[in-house]
């Protein structure tokens, strides 16, 4: 919904709702887990059957003012969103252990509900500023709050008694508080063009565990350049330079430190301590013909996220752990085109080779530094017609 009040002063509303009820979510997996001596004959088998349902509430609304100036192209806008976000899961697990003749050894079952409830604000103003000669100004600046309630409750059987594990169970909150200033400049003159920017970031960070009486407290403070250059050669072919800084913050439910079993011997689990992805990327491209664009990128990040499975023997347990490697480096060259082959008929083409190299510590390997690299090369030409 928009109105106008009059022609420099305006005021938005939109809203984007999704609602996925309990009814259109049910998951049931059943799977087949074969155990082998050293020697490699059967010792026995494990067959587990989940029953998962979820149910997801998700409402988004956000009002934007913009008030223009008496100069062409000098305009303020002010905007505010609340997203209020909603989860919740249920499983049933049962599992039967049998010999290798499938005379039942034992029966286990457990049961999980899971919740997870975000509530989101921002408040943001950005202005922007024409100026003599091509170029413009903008600023900005966004302070945004989330709360997150995250709760796990894990219920064991015992004689067909259920029964509250509290060992596996618990209440994570979590509140993070995000300052960011911004601003941005650019000019266009005769074959070039030029974009820089800078954002500065202050992060505030609590953690809760309920359970464990475990407090995290995290402040960081994050700046994030920007550049971009472009030389046009005449009417057909341009070159090109990009580089930006970029984060990418933890998603909510990876912070939480709750043990989520999928069956009695794996389970998921995340880490309040996780830090930001920081991503350096650095790009030279060159466009021919105005039809064919080349590029070589360099990637370096910083504290990726990665989500690591680790077989403890210790306690014959299978971990899936989102934790920070120690960086991940990537380059390589990409290919694009779209063009007409014939009257009807259009061709378009992506290819790329590529180095990735990550460097991680195997915890379950006493801490060793492990480096993994590969070589890739990956297409997709695609032919349509009309």
């Amino acid at each position: 919904i928009d109105y106008e009040f009059d022609e420099n002063n305006s005021l938005g509303f939109s809203t984007s709702m999704l609602i996925s009820p309990r009814a259109n979510t049910q998951n049931n997996v059943n799977s087949i887990t074969d155990v082998f001596g050293s020697n490699k004959v059967l010792d026995s088998t494990f067959i587990t059957d989940n029953q998962k349902v979820d149910e997801t509430i998700n409402l988004a609304f956000t009002l934007d003012y913009v008030n223009k100036f008496k100069k062409q192209g000098e305009k303020l806008l002010i905007s505010a969103h609340h997203t209020n976000y909603d989860f919740s899961s249920f499983q049933n697990v049962d599992t039967d252990y049998l010999f290798p003749d499938e005379s039942l050894i034992r029966t286990n079952k457990f049961q999980t509900f899971s919740s997870q409830e975000v509530k989101l604000l921002t408040g943001q103003i950005d202005y922007e500023l024409p100026l003599s000669g091509s170029g413009s100004f903008e600023a900005g600046v966004k302070i945004s709050n989330i709360n997150s309630n995250s709760i796990l409750s894990q219920y064991d059987f015992n004689n067909g008694t259920r029964a509250l594990d509290l060992q596996n169970s618990d209440t994570f909150l979590y509140d993070e508080t995000n300052y960011a200033v911004y601003s941005s400049y650019s000019k266009d003159w005769n074959k070039w063009s030029l974009k820089l920017g800078l954002r500065t970031e202050l992060t505030d960070i609590k953690g809760n565990s309920i359970s464990s009486n475990t407090i995290n407290d995290t402040k960081y403070e994050k700046f994030f350049p920007s550049l971009h250059l472009l030389h046009t050669i005449n009417d057909k072919n341009d070159i090109y330079f990009n580089y930006n800084k970029r984060i990418y913050r933890p998603r909510y439910s990876q912070l939480n430190p709750f043990k989520y079993f999928l069956n009695d011997n794996t389970y998921m689990t995340g880490d309040p301590n996780l830090q930001p992805q920081i991503d350096d990327v650095f790009t030279l491209g060159y466009t021919f013909n105005q039809k064919y664009t080349l590029e070589a990128y360099y990637r370096y990040e910083s504290n990726p996220l990665l989500e690591i499975t680790f077989q403890d023997n210790t306690e014959n347990i299978l971990k899936i752990i989102n934790t920070n490697i120690d960086r991940n480096i990537s380059y390589g060259l990409d290919f694009t085109t779209y063009t007409k082959v014939l009257n009807d008929w259009n061709l378009s083409v992506y290819a790329s080779l590529f180095y990735t190299e990550g460097q991680f510590i195997a915890e379950e390997s006493n801490n060793a530094v492990l480096v993994k690299d590969k070589w890739s090369f990956r297409t997709s030409p695609k032919l349509s017609g009309l």
